[in-house]
């Protein structure tokens, strides 16, 4: 099966990354790039990974083509610290990559995403596909904008069935302290 890096870029994410980077252990790599964080992020993702990059890069596209630049598989995932990757979801990114269509190099994902613990399906949020499995070769780089950031592409996308799961939280995370 050809190499799956996945990429998460991160800032002061301790009470999200190790539910994040477990979801994505089975990855044949996992790199992190995070923001100097404050927090404990880097030392809890060193029990997934060696592959931690600090950096002060501002923006959300040059670290993921930070990310890509330093990552060694033939695919490329890329997630966020609140994000997971299901069983169902990891089952049909291992089947896309060990038989790639050979016209299509990248994948939309569609994420499902919580407010409050209650599934957000309307105003916009639902369905909320966007590129995020692709090959390294196809050269693909993030839009150098601060936020919301695209993936420029030539050629055919697909898109998978199966969705990432936005971390459900129980309280707003700026309300936790």
């Amino acid at each position: 099966m050809p190499g799956l890096s996945v990429i998460v870029s991160t800032y002061n994410e301790e009470n999200n990354i190790e539910e994040c980077l477990e979801s994505v252990k089975w990855a044949d790599e996992i790199i992190v790039v995070d923001s100097s964080s404050k927090d404990k992020t880097a030392d809890l993702a060193k029990k997934f990974t060696d592959k931690i990059f600090i950096t002060d890069t501002k923006s959300f596209s040059e670290k993921k083509n930070f990310g890509i630049d330093k990552s060694s598989g033939e695919w490329i995932l890329w997630i966020d610290a609140d994000e997971r990757v299901p069983d169902l979801l990891k089952e049909e990114i291992q089947q896309v990559i060990s038989n790639p269509d050979k016209e299509t190099d990248v994948y939309k994902i569609n994420r499902k995403s919580f407010f409050i613990n209650k599934f957000i399906k309307h105003c916009g949020w639902y369905p909320d596909y966007g590129i995020r499995l692709f090959k390294k070769q196809a050269g693909i780089k993030f839009t150098d904008v601060r936020v919301h950031e695209k993936i420029l592409y030539n050629g055919k996308s697909g898109k998978l069935k199966n969705e990432i799961m936005l971390r459900q939280y129980q309280q707003l995370p700026f309300l936790e302290e």
